[in-house]
């Protein structure tokens, strides 16, 4: 009996030491390393940019845009449903931006205001956050009554 557990941990041993050193052989294939040259930019399919550059905190020196999106004037424009749900203590993403967001879309448009964080505000609302996108899905959705 004993003899049969020694055998299971040293088999468990040695396929940890075969993964990790597998691990340790091709690390270079694992991880991406993006190709210095430019393919395109967002100019090439139409789209308005911006050239952004910055150095980490680690010397690495990063390229990228910001392409403006005009999101105030598609919620004016737009005549489908809308539904922000947004939690004041949104450490990312101020709740102001969300209400602003709110007051420039066109109607039909519901507001829900959560509890929590960026990431975790639908689990710390619970309920409220089921309810009430149950609410506006039942209202505004596919099955909702005509």
């Amino acid at each position: 009996m004993m003899s049969n557990i020694l055998i299971i941990i040293l088999f468990i041993i040695s396929g940890y030491l075969v993964i990790s050193g597998l691990a340790y052989f091709f690390q270079n294939s694992l991880i991406y390393f993006p190709d210095p040259l430019i393919q395109a930019t967002p100019e090439e399919i139409g789209l308005e940019y911006e050239e952004i550059t910055f150095t980490t905190a680690d010397g690495v020196r990063l390229h990228g845009w910001f392409v403006p999106y005009p999101t105030k004037q598609y919620l004016r424009e737009g005549t489908c449903p809308l539904l922000i749900v947004h939690s004041r203590d949104d450490e990312i993403v101020p709740f102001s931006f969300g209400r602003t967001l709110f007051e420039k879309a066109g109607p039909p448009k519901e507001f829900l205001e959560l509890s929590g964080g960026h990431n975790d505000g639908f689990l710390v609302s619970g309920d409220e956050y089921t309810d009430g996108v149950g609410s506006f899905l039942r209202r505004f959705g596919p099955l909702a009554s005509e």
